[in-house]
């Protein structure tokens, strides 16, 4: 890893990484940091900033000032949103207003034929309202998103890739998001207990890192595409006893049993992808250690 997709760096003027500030944006600077040279990365984010990957330093421009800065010709990464969790503490308007801007920037970027590849990290929770067996906000807004901008792609002879996320695992993850894989690892990290109340729940689980270099070889060929982000499917019982197993940890399953769910995407294409690539996707054993690793170097530098 990465891929090094050739000619990648030159068949486009620039990468433009939007929602460079969170975890899925920082796993993408590091693979596009091995494809493009400095000088042809663009990175915003919903705020500016500036931040250090792998001895790197790099400035994270605002909206509004990259505005003037995205060149024709560019692949775009769009991972700019704000989390579910967010819901509660925006506000169900306020949130629907900040990611409609965020969606609506992206949206102008094809509509205007700036970019020639847009990506579009969409959420299985698209999934879930698309079957009808959830109304979340998050999942309803997920949905339109991808709808929105596959539209005006074909209208604009822009490709855009709508790719599912389901569960990731990686260097850059956010402890703080209520995601199983990082509770699991913060809690044993912390010493505690590992507590699960809906073990038969299914979850697929990729490297955010090893996804983004799939995501720029499917952006590379030009081609339109919608697919799920698959990675290796779990029970979260046998995520838990994983987790515990390797981080050294006891795991108790409550007794106020919760029912379960099943959160994984369709294998089908992923799997077809990453045999085309001739990629080997870390193992759910390795995922685990290699976050623990970056959560441990967290926690210690928090508290150091």
């Amino acid at each position: 890893m990465p891929l090094g997709v050739d000619p990648i760096a030159e068949n486009f003027s620039q990468v433009v990484i939007f929602g460079a500030n969170g975890w899925m944006g920082r796993s993408s600077i590091s693979i596009a940091s091995r494809l493009f040279p400095k000088e042809k990365m663009l990175l915003i984010g919903s705020r500016g900033a500036h931040i250090s990957i792998d001895g790197q330093d790099y400035e994270i421009f605002t909206m509004e000032d990259s505005q003037t800065k995205i060149l024709e010709n560019s692949i775009f990464l769009n991972f700019a949103y704000l989390r579910r969790e967010k819901i509660n503490i925006e506000g169900q308007d306020a949130y629907f207003e900040k990611n409609s801007k965020l969606t609506d920037f992206a949206l102008k970027q094809v509509t205007n034929r700036r970019v020639r590849v847009l990506i579009n990290a969409s959420s299985g929770a698209a999934q879930l309202v698309e079957k009808g067996l959830s109304q979340d906000l998050y999942g309803k807004m997920k949905l339109d998103s991808e709808k929105v901008l596959k539209s005006a792609g074909d209208k604009n002879d822009v490709c855009v890739i709508n790719n599912r996320i389901f569960s990731l695992s990686g260097r850059f993850i956010n402890e703080f998001e209520n995601l199983a894989i990082s509770k699991f690892i913060s809690t044993a990290l912390d010493g505690r207990v590992i507590e699960i109340t809906s073990p038969l729940s299914t979850r697929s689980y990729v490297d955010a890192e090893e996804l983004t270099n799939l995501l720029f070889a499917v952006g590379a060929e030009c081609k339109s595409l919608d697919f799920d982000s698959a990675g290796e499917e779990t029970t979260i019982e046998n995520l838990a006893i994983l987790c515990g197993s390797l981080l050294n940890t006891e795991v108790r399953i409550s007794k106020e049993v919760t029912a379960p769910s099943h959160y994984v995407g369709d294998t089908t294409i992923f799997d077809n992808l990453i045999s085309k690539y001739k990629l080997k996707p870390s193992s759910l054993q390795s995922q685990i250690l290699y976050t623990a690793t970056a959560l441990k170097s967290k926690k210690t530098t928090r508290e150091g």
